[in-house]
């Protein structure tokens, strides 16, 4: 039997089996699936109850069938077919379908070739050399001391010394200048001395233009010589190394920022417009403007991930339909098939979102991070350390870095060997929720690109401190809620981890500032407003430290007594928004058993309760959970024994304070009253310091405490 006569066969009975399952299984159509919902809803509000909002006004439905397809172009149809085409074109299953990449950072080339060999070890396909070079009659730049330097032949072959160059993959971060003068023409020496063939060279030179100028809000050198080198380095990779990619687009000093998702892939594509302008662009350089065609294969992405995981992974698909759509615009003639449209996209995990107080948490997001970008087929990832915003030699030890290292090398391992995610292609093709979400992340991305071209372009808004301002203001929207809990950060505004004593006495503020440049620079030019990289944890994390460093100064760190009484339900709920407010501070916590059990123990004697309190806790603050103190209507069947108790505390302050011994501060966890000052008075008769409950602006409130007990912050 012929084999189409088999393949015949094979179609009809396959045609055959799913006429019988479309038999006995009547499609429904989607009207039906949303009357369904609407039932099973009870008058519940749709959009509100099912639709996910994200931050730029994205809505996403709860659900997606092959009729919300149709809704997707002709164009966007083409292009999502184009992206697995040029995928399988570039991946085999034979070899790793990405990269798992880690950085090298180490001060001498000795030191960075046995940490690199220790990565390959472990697994890693590749690393990248943080890299720099004391360039001779050069007064525009400097060298940092923490950044290797390799400036002759006998420094970069030491620095990869037993390293397969054909076998490994290589990359260097560095100032355009050493890139162009010292690193390529040293790795093409090494390649010929190593025997080996530049054609199965696989590296990146890191530079990005606009990722160093906004973080430093500077140039080493002026934006023409700035495009001279890099046009230089492009045609010198183009002949000696025809495999390695040597400029970088990346979303990162956005995303740090706390850019959202949209608006940063927005800014990407703006920052890709601006470089594909300036190096074709004919003018007084030196250098001849490079050919679309020989700059567009030396191009390569980075996007940092949130741990945000549908969307990410239909972020990272939707720049590879974005990609085609901004390269179509400066050639609609371009073949379908061209090299030209592929896209190199290198992952790596957020720093905005890494805590430094339970840190650990930051291992579940690296790993969800790292498993979003490789379904949504990135090239390559790199994960940081679990540890990473708190990596300062001076608050962790050298061992803790490198457990930290390891683990986010072993988190790919363990996606690529245990979850197989390296035996399939495009893991989410076939997804209508994911496509269509791909689709419609690409959709609103583009139209916030061209909000920015409208606006005068990328270039314009850095200059005009435009695009300085509009992120700064979304810094601090964000800020702002996570301080109201708007925004939940497990470990930090819920969840925070308890008081702890095993942190090192020559504790550093440097942890909170942001990351230095690794590259020193004496002359400045094209000085604009710098973009400043938060924390999402940094208002949290300078309170919590400041109690640190208060305890670490010999001083007692203020003490809290949890009291609750009445309904258990209300109690523990109250008890738990209490526990949260006060571990944001690091304060030493005391859960007491419920004041009606303590005073019953104690013969209902509310004076022993308050004595017992004050002999055995001596507490600085007192946290009421339970029933509304001051409501007046309060049917519970303690409130005669709280309005008692009320009472008697406040009588014991003020002896307190009549004897000049420090009183303990009243926290009430609940609403404030509001239109009842005279019940106030007439009922309680005293004055609560803080009120806690849902929605409060958590970081204006724990400041308050801080400012109370002079805790320097």
């Amino acid at each position: 039997m012929s084999s189409e006569t088999s393949n015949k066969k094979e179609k009809s009975s396959s045609k055959k089996l799913s006429k019988k399952l479309f038999n006995e299984f009547p499609p429904i159509s989607t009207k039906d699936w949303e009357e369904q919902i609407q039932k099973d809803l009870k008058g519940r509000d749709y959009e509100s109850t099912l639709l996910w909002q994200v931050d730029e006004g994205l809505k996403v439905s709860p659900y997606y069938r092959a009729d919300n397809n149709n809704s997707i172009g002709k164009t966007e149809a083409a292009d999502f077919d184009l992206m697995s085409s040029h995928i399988k074109k570039r991946k085999s299953l034979a070899s790793p379908r990405w990269e798992i990449r880690q950085d090298v950072n180490e001060a001498k080339a000795s030191a960075s070739n046995v940490k690199a060999r220790k990565l390959f070890e472990a697994g890693a396909d590749g690393v990248c050399f943080v890299v720099d070079s004391d360039m001779e009659n050069d007064t525009e730049h400097t060298r940092d001391k923490n950044v290797c330097e390799i400036s002759k032949a006998k420094d970069m072959q030491e620095l990869l010394r037993d390293i397969d160059l054909n076998k490994k993959k290589i990359h260097f971060r560095s100032d355009i200048k050493v890139l162009e003068q010292k690193i390529a023409p040293l790795i093409v020496q090494q390649i010929k001395e190593k025997n080996s063939s530049k054609n199965d060279f696989h590296g990146h030179l890191d530079y990005d233009l606009f990722d160093i100028w906004l973080k430093q809000g500077y140039l080493t050198y002026s934006l023409e010589d700035s495009f001279s080198m890099m046009r230089s380095l492009v045609d010198y990779c183009s002949q000696e190394l025809p495999q390695t990619r040597c400029l970088r687009i990346s979303d990162t000093v956005f995303h740090n920022c706390g850019v959202g998702p949209i608006e940063s892939l927005g800014l990407m594509l703006a920052s890709a417009h601006e470089l594909l302008v300036m190096m074709t662009a004919k003018n007084n350089s030196k250098v001849s403007p490079i050919s679309f065609e020989k700059l567009l294969p030396r191009l390569w992405f980075q996007m940092s991930i949130s741990s945000s995981y549908l969307l990410e992974i239909a972020r990272f698909r939707a720049m590879r339909i974005l990609w085609p759509q901004l390269v179509r615009a400066y050639n609609p003639n371009i073949e379908e098939d061209s090299s030209l449209l592929e896209i190199h996209i290198h992952g790596s995990s957020s720093l905005y979102n890494k805590t430094i107080f339970d840190s650990y948490s930051n291992v579940l997001r690296g790993s969800t991070e790292s498993m979003a970008a490789i379904i949504g087929t990135c090239d390559s990832f790199s994960a940081n350390p679990y540890n990473i915003n708190n990596q300062n030699k001076k608050f962790r030890p050298a061992m803790d870095n490198e457990r930290g290292e390891r683990l986010a090398c072993s988190m790919q391992l363990i996606h690529r060997y245990e979850s197989y995610f390296d035996k399939v292609i495009d893991p989410a093709a076939g997804s209508y929720y994911l496509e269509n979400l791909s689709d419609l992340i690409a959709k609103k991305a583009w139209a916030y690109f061209q909000e920015v071209e409208q606006e005068g372009g990328l270039l314009k808004m850095i200059r005009n401190s435009k695009l300085a301002e509009k992120i700064k203001s979304i810094s601090k929207k964000k800020l702002e809620q996570v301080a109201s809990s708007k925004i939940t950060v497990i470990g930090t505004n819920q969840f925070p981890p308890p008081y702890t004593e095993d942190f090192p006495d020559d504790f550093s503020d440097e942890l909170l500032a942001p990351p230095k440049s690794k590259l020193g620079i004496i002359k400045r030019k094209e000085q604009v407003t710098p973009l400043v990289a938060i924390s999402i944890d940094q208002e949290f994390a300078k309170l919590r430290l400041a109690t640190i460093k208060h305890i670490k100064k010999g001083k007692l760190a203020p003490q809290v007594i949890l009291l609750s009484f009445g309904n258990v339900k209300l109690s523990e709920q109250k008890l738990k928004l209490a526990r949260n407010f006060f571990s944001c501070l690091g304060y030493s916590i005391i859960e007491e058993s419920s004041v009606g059990a303590m005073a019953t123990a104690l013969s209902e004697d509310v004076d022993k309760v308050i004595f017992h309190i004050q002999k055995e806790y001596r507490s600085t603050i007192i946290s009421l959970c339970g029933d509304d103190l001051l409501s007046s209507k309060n049917n519970n069947e303690h409130s005669d024994y709280i309005d008692n108790f009320n009472k008697k505390l406040y009588e014991e302050i003020a002896r307190l304070d009549d004897n000049k011994i420090s009183a303990p501060l009243l926290s009430l966890v609940g609403k404030p009253p509001q239109n009842n000052e005279q019940e106030l008075k007439d009922k309680s008769a005293f004055s609560i310091f803080s009120y806690t409950y849902s929605g409060i602006n958590l970081i204006k409130e724990l400041k308050r405490y801080q400012e109370y007990f002079k805790i320097k912050y």
